[in-house]
């Protein structure tokens, strides 16, 4: 729970089970507000992590894949001198697999401002990897507010019978 805080959110498990061919799996997850617990950030019906029990044990990076079913998830986006507006990624779900110095998304789909989404996609860590440099409050500011202006349009935005795909 105290890296939960440190990023301040706090997380509810309605149920925790440890299944012998999904892993750990947490179902009804309440994902909020550290400092404000009725501001929810995301609700998933459940979550299976698949954990290298080995690899914990050694202190080495354990997290194989992660699934995710059925998510409700709430983007936060406040702007300096804004109202915080927020956008809802709904009916979520995806399966990520985290081999070595990658992160593979084999399926991510949900419905982003009316628009159903879908991405798959490979990060590599590359040998010579090097971060980039921390970005300003400033230059994060006017991030948010392009993002803001963004699914502010999307939101506007009117479908006749189904959603969508992007």
């Amino acid at each position: 729970m105290e890296e939960l805080h440190k990023r301040g959110v706090e997380a509810y498990i309605g149920r925790l089970t440890l299944d012998p061919f999904r892993g750990l799996v947490a179902k009804n997850v309440r994902i909020f507000d550290y400092k404000n617990r009725e501001n929810t950030l995301a609700l998933l019906s459940e979550v299976s992590l698949d954990i290298n029990y080995a690899a914990l044990i050694h202190h080495q990076p354990f997290l194989s894949a992660l699934d995710v079913r059925d998510a409700q998830i709430t983007f936060p986006l406040k702007t300096a001198g804004a109202r915080a507006d927020r956008a809802q990624l709904t009916d979520f779900r995806a399966h990520v697999y985290f081999p070595p110095e990658q992160i593979y998304v084999s399926q991510a789909e949900g419905i982003l401002c009316g628009i159903r989404i879908s991405a798959t996609g490979q990060l590599i860590k590359r040998e010579n990897y090097q971060p980039s440099p921390p970005i300003s409050p400033e230059e994060w500011q006017r991030h948010l507010s392009t993002a803001q202006r963004v699914l502010n349009e999307l939101q506007k935005f009117r479908f006749p019978v189904a959603a969508p795909s992007l």
